[in-house]
């Protein structure tokens, strides 16, 4: 295991937001990812050649519910029932109790799932940060 992926969640539980760089204080933790090459697994016969990736920061834990739930509180047009249909369907935001209540006091802690790419990138630019791009996810991978 490289040095700077110590502590960082699997992949799978990393969700949303990468950013250039992220002020210390409250709020999640974000971990460096330095800068490097990427040679793609996914690469076709016509992007064989290694990507110059960028240093970057990538959250370390999930967004969890109760993170989520304080943002569409903050930003009502991103509850269900309230977001435009061009941004979400019919599974969005699904498992909870209603647009502003979730399904217990324990989802309060768990990943947030069921939200579509739009309320995550809004949710990420709340934050201060953006999602990550494909290339960034398989590089921290």
């Amino acid at each position: 295991m490289k040095p700077w992926m110590r502590g960082i969640q699997p992949l799978a539980a990393l969700l949303l937001a990468a950013g250039a760089a992220h002020a210390a204080g409250p709020g999640p933790a974000y971990v460096s990812v330095p800068a490097g090459t990427l040679t793609s697994a996914l690469a076709n016969a016509a992007d064989t050649e290694p990507w110059r990736m960028r240093a970057f920061a990538m959250r370390e834990t999930p967004v969890t519910q109760g993170e989520f739930l304080r943002f569409v509180i903050d930003h009502p047009e991103w509850q269900r029932g309230r977001i435009a249909l061009t941004f979400s369907d019919a599974g969005y935001l699904r498992d909870w109790r209603s647009p502003s209540e979730l399904s217990s006091a324990q989802a309060a802690r768990q990943p947030v799932t069921n939200v579509s790419w739009f309320a995550a990138q809004a949710f990420c630019e709340a934050e201060g940060g953006r999602l990550p791009t494909w290339a960034e996810w398989e590089y921290a991978a």
